[in-house]
């Protein structure tokens, strides 16, 4: 499942080559690939085109992989996808379950984020599965160090390995704003449709931009079970 989203979250943005920037032709015609850094999904290429070259992927290359229930709150769609390029993180939702990885972090953001994983008791509604998505993204971004990814070949057996060389887990100091814009990012297209009791519309965007507003999470600390109730 890691690979094939793998491959979904390649192809994504292996289109925007041919994507461009502003609809509006006047204003250029720049693509949306013209600012990536390509040698970022050497490592993604790599895992995906496995059963292609046969390699094997060892356990260390593998990245953050989470399988979650899902109850639709605020929408009745039944597909959902989002990523975070620079993060190189992804969620994939097919009805009432939903699938995040992180490509590139051997696992690193999904340690830091099973504490808070545990104290969901239920499925998450649309707006917590993204907020999920970016903290991991979140984390990811901050980890300390990076993983060191390689091809392990053995000529006598014609035979190679995906493997990775692990750091020391830790993280540098977190930037609040990274996460809060990454979940205004997010929600962004639910916005219009949040109200909050306690909150004006501009109070709760300027609490999501600086990164301190939680949908997965009451005030003490619970899981909330109904994170968005249509009007």
């Amino acid at each position: 499942m890691f690979v094939w989203m793998g491959l979904i979250f390649l192809k994504t943005h292996l289109k925007d080559r041919a994507h461009r920037v502003h609809l509006d032709i006047r204003k250029g015609e720049e693509k949306i690939a013209d600012e990536y850094e390509w040698e970022l999904l050497h490592h993604i290429h790599s895992v995906v085109r496995c059963f292609f070259t046969g390699c094997t992927v060892e356990v260390e290359a593998i990245g953050s992989f989470l399988g979650i229930p899902f109850k639709a709150q605020g929408s009745p769609e039944r597909f959902d996808f989002s990523d975070l390029y620079l993060a190189q993180t992804m969620l994939l939702r097919l009805d009432d379950i939903a699938m995040l990885a992180v490509f590139d972090d051997s696992g690193g953001a999904l340690n830091y984020f099973s504490e808070r994983l545990e104290k969901i008791t239920g499925p998450v509604s649309e707006l917590q599965l993204r907020e999920i998505m970016v903290e991991l993204a979140f984390l990811n971004l901050h980890l300390k160090e990076r993983p060191m990814f390689y091809t392990a070949y053995d000529l006598v057996n014609e035979s190679c390995r995906n493997v990775a060389r692990l750091p020391t887990l830790d993280l540098v100091d977190m930037d609040r704003q990274v996460r809060g814009e990454m979940l205004h990012h997010a929600v962004k297209f639910a916005l219009p449709h949040i109200r909050m009791p306690t909150l004006t519309e501009n109070e709760m965007v300027e609490a999501i931009k600086a990164g301190n507003l939680t949908f997965l999470f009451d005030d003490d600390g619970e899981f909330i079970k109904e994170s968005w109730t249509p009007l």
